[in-house]
């Protein structure tokens, strides 16, 4: 911007003009350019507002605020060239932004405050006026008297738009910066010192994120008696109601979910974990773009001390992880939000939550059993989304995508066309899980067995004891083979009965019991086979030795094979509990 030919003295006065202009937006106000051009000297009109305006778009840069060259020049035609000036050098010379922190604004001088991540709600000193107050301790009266007024400080409170778990959302007018806002107000009988610490720790979790798909958070504040959080007002409704009435593809489920997890990126960057995330905390715009909003039960990484206690269950049951869903939320990562945006991508593709049923059902489903296979409730849906979705629902964190920078980039290779990395789990694998996750339906699955095989050895026992002693079956020598089977059937087919029927009640010692006996009827079995020893004959009839003992071999080697499995997934799965309570097995 040329200024050459201006006087000394129109350069004071510039001087003097921007001061005032930049006065006004360091204490918080939003002056109006338009306002300070009239005052500007002779022939000095372009160049003042060339200075106005560098000034404005930083103050903007600053907090965050959209910066639009299209606006100013439509608001400015007579000036067009010194916007395009003014863009042009505020964006070569970027300000980096203000440190991550949350805005308060005092509630006697009206002057914003920022607050480290450390600084104490409970006492906060003003450094323009010098007095101190206290956003934890507010007079529930107060509140119920300013929840009923149609203002907040300088917020015109247009119409309640939401009910939160802390209190009610309003769509506001900003008087001072003329704007739409949102403005959250707690309700009464929440504002003990513990629910007005959660409040505001929604408030710090929210500042400490910028992406253009979260709700942003601008200041608190505390006004005869309340207190209040200002953010971003997104005009639209929330992802579960904007459902209720209509269906995405399977392309437009994918689109949407890559937004979401850019967003839960950089939360996650930032430290925060939402362990919260659901339909009914994103919002949609009227133009379909999705904003995470509603950091009521998210946790700082770094920084900061969870306010959740082990055996606590947060989050909404049909979106939350496993390690929630076991009272672990304070042990929530960021692998735990990968879980509730695979179950949204479930949800969108299908029509349906991974598992239904009132929440005792649900938290028992997440657990425990697999979710039904994408494809059999969406025919339509491509195998690689399912494979994708499914990975993000995996029971062991340590098998889902480990970020959602992974999730983004792999559901924009599946939108690109290109394969996805993840792989579907095969048959045994399925198989396997299911053997790891059910340590008791595999005791049952051995014990039914060995039930079932001593039953059915009694019973040919019985038989053959009953035949030689009849004389049906002739025999050279009657007396022995009733022997042997007698020593079978008391040494043999009862304990293996009883090794059964306990395994079936969930005895691990009967377990050992008949994986031992199953050893042994394998080695009598296959000396019988192979002549090392050698049997009476059954039924007189030598010809029925090897069939007989070829049966009872394999008889046995499936029940060793029952049994290892589930000496294996039941010792496995008491391990992993053992480790947990810090034990050891014996």
């Amino acid at each position: 911007m040329s200024t050459e030919n201006l006087d000394p003295s129109v350069f004071a006065r510039i001087d003097t003009l921007c001061d005032r202009f930049e006065a006004a937006w360091k204490t918080g106000g939003r002056p109006r350019i338009e306002d300070y051009l009239g005052q500007a000297p002779e022939n000095s009109e372009r160049v003042l507002f060339f200075e106005l305006l560098r000034l404005e778009l930083r103050y903007r840069q600053r907090g965050d605020e959209g910066t639009s060259r299209d606006e100013y020049r439509e608001r400015f035609a007579d000036f067009l060239t010194q916007v395009d000036e003014a863009f042009d050098t505020v964006s070569a010379t970027r300000v980096p932004a203000e440190p991550k922190s949350l805005r308060v604004r005092c509630p006697h001088c009206r002057n914003p405050i920022q607050l480290s991540d450390d600084q104490p709600l409970a006492d906060i000193a003003c450094p323009s006026c010098g007095s101190h107050f206290n956003l934890l301790s507010v007079s529930s009266t107060d509140t119920q008297r300013a929840a009923g007024a149609r203002t907040i400080a300088h917020f015109e409170l247009i119409e309640q738009v939401g009910v939160g778990f802390f209190g009610t959302v309003w769509k506001a007018h900003d008087t001072r910066l003329d704007r739409t806002v949102a403005v959250k107000i707690p309700r009464a009988d929440a504002l003990d010192i513990a629910g007005s610490e959660l409040f505001f720790r929604e408030a710090q979790t929210a500042a400490q994120i910028r992406h253009p798909n979260v709700v942003s958070v601008h200041e608190v504040g505390h006004d005869s008696g309340s207190v209040y959080i200002v953010s971003d007002f997104i005009e639209g409704m929330s992802l579960d109601k904007w459902l209720a009435g209509q269906r995405l593809t399977t392309r437009e489920a994918s689109e949407l979910c890559a937004k979401i997890a850019d967003a839960l990126d950089e939360a996650h960057e930032a430290g925060v974990v939402h362990r919260d995330l659901k339909p009914g905390n994103i919002m949609l715009d009227t133009h379909g773009e999705p904003y995470l909003t509603d950091f009521g039960l998210a946790k700082r990484e770094i920084g900061a001390v969870t306010m959740t206690i082990d055996g606590q269950i947060l989050g909404t049951p049909a979106y939350m992880s496993p390690e929630q869903a076991r009272g672990k939320s304070h042990e929530a990562d960021r692998r735990s939000d990968v879980y509730s945006l695979g179950a949204i991508l479930y949800e969108l593709s299908t029509g349906e939550t991974p598992f239904r049923g009132e929440a005792r059902m649900l938290i028992a489903q997440i657990l425990r059993d697999e979710p039904v296979s994408p494809r059999k409730l969406n025919s339509r849906m491509p195998r690689d989304l399912e494979t994708v979705c499914l990975k993000c629902l995996e029971k062991d964190p340590g098998r889902r995508y480990q970020t959602a920078r992974d999730v983004a980039d792999e559901l924009r290779r599946f939108l690109n066309g290109e394969s996805v990395q993840a792989r579907p789990v095969g048959t045994i694998g399925r198989i396997w899980r299911w053997y790891h996750r059910h340590p008791d339906a595999s005791l049952k699955v051995a014990g039914g067995y060995a039930t079932f095989c001593a039953v059915l050895l009694l019973l040919w026992g019985l038989q053959g004891l009953l035949c030689y002693a009849s004389g049906i079956t002739p025999s050279d020598d009657p007396r022995r083979g009733m022997a042997e089977i007698a020593t079978a059937v008391l040494g043999v087919y009862l304990p293996l009965l009883w090794a059964g029927v306990r395994t079936l009640n969930g005895s691990v010692v009967a377990l050992w019991v008949s994986t031992l006996i199953s050893a042994a009827g394998l080695l009598l079995s296959l000396s019988g086979l192979f002549g090392v020893l050698v049997f009476a004959t059954p039924f007189g009839d030598p010809s029925l030795q090897a069939p007989l003992m070829n049966l009872f071999s394999n008889l046995c080697l499936l029940g060793l094979l029952a049994h290892a499995v589930a000496i294996v997934s039941r010792f496995w799965g008491h391990d992993s509990k053992c480790r947990e309570k810090g034990g050891r097995l014996v």
